[in-house]
């Protein structure tokens, strides 16, 4: 990942309009598909300083746990730093079996070979688990900032069905969703391609620029609801282990 938007992460997280609006978006749905059950233990890959622990703690009794292999994103004084794992992804068989819920947002598409990974999520996740990923959407909506973030491609949604299916999970539900914003990217991305990219590391809109993207949005939530719309900006899949 590039270091600039190392440097920026926690505030892109906390105050931009794009991650304020996939917590909402998340929260909901999690809201929904687990209707205040206790999940169990949870667990989020490519947690990055732990920011969405606070949502998964409320569906599990105990703290969230988490793994990111950025080091440079984790504040040593952080409230979550001994909940967070580091270094190099490996399987590992403590942890066969140990969540109910397991989230990878916005992490797969950083991963030359996902498929490895997900096997090794595969096995923490208890009989009954659920998976929860999301990932950006549509090769056709690449710009420089997939490019500055590493990304090694944008999925459609049924390939991230595929994806997670191979490895033994049942898909439960699935979508495109920020569907505005797939349109201005694809303008973006057609633009970049006539003039050539323009990278630079993302930053906080200006404030009124940020709020109405964020009124927008919660718009377009609110219409869609739980609808399959044909194309966005981002997809979802919400998947299960077979069992009690």
């Amino acid at each position: 990942m590039d270091p600039r938007y190392g440097e920026r992460y926690a505030r892109l997280y906390r105050e931009h309009w794009w991650w304020r609006a996939r917590e909402e978006y998340l929260t909901r749905l999690l809201d929904r598909v687990l209707r205040g059950a206790d999940a169990g233990p949870a667990f989020d890959f490519g947690c990055g300083d732990g920011l969405f622990f606070p949502i998964l703690q409320r569906y599990a009794r105990e703290q969230p746990r988490g793994f990111e292999p950025d080091a440079s994103l984790l504040d040593p004084a952080g409230p979550w730093f001994s909940r967070i794992s580091t270094g190099v992804w490996a399987d590992d068989p403590a942890e066969h079996g140990r969540y109910g819920l397991i989230v990878a947002l916005d992490v797969l598409e950083h991963l030359e070979h996902p498929q490895a990974a997900m096997t090794i999520l595969r096995k923490r996740l208890r009989p009954g688990g659920w998976f929860v990923a999301t990932v950006p959407a549509f090769e056709a909506l690449w710009t420089a900032h997939d490019e500055l973030n590493h990304h090694y491609r944008r999925y459609r949604v049924r390939e991230l069905e595929e994806l997670v299916r191979a490895t033994g999970l049942t898909i439960i539900e699935s979508r495109y969703f920020f569907v505005w914003l797939a349109v201005v990217k694809g303008i973006v991305s057609l633009k970049e391609r006539v003039l050539g990219p323009a990278s630079s590391p993302a930053e906080v809109p200006a404030a009124p620029v940020n709020a109405a993207a964020l009124q927008l949005t919660r718009f377009e939530q609110r219409v869609l609801g739980d609808s399959h719309p044909p194309f966005g900006s981002s997809a979802i899949v919400v998947a299960r282990l077979a069992g009690s």
